[in-house]
């Protein structure tokens, strides 16, 4: 498995996927982890919700910047299944 890497080391190409760790605005608890997808420019979309659904890269910047936790790690996703 592979280690976390600080973002303020080094950040992933523009539309990998990732499994991030972040902190939240709205308090405890104060760190969460998510998959996530990064979008440039230190931007990050990522869905928590039961649902599972991502949106396209066009309507993630398009989420008002109030909903946006704070990324300060990711990993890369491991290989998928061979069969």
């Amino acid at each position: 498995m592979s280690e976390w890497i600080k973002c303020s080391d080094r950040l992933p190409e523009i539309d990998q996927q990732a499994w991030i760790s972040f902190l939240t605005p709205w308090g405890a608890p104060d760190r969460g982890q998510a998959y996530g997808i990064y979008l440039g420019d230190g931007d990050w979309y990522w869905d928590v919700s039961e649902s599972g659904d991502l949106l396209s890269r066009s309507e993630a910047l398009k989420i008002p910047e109030t909903t946006v936790c704070y990324v300060t790690h990711w990993m890369p996703l491991p290989a998928p299944p061979a069969d």
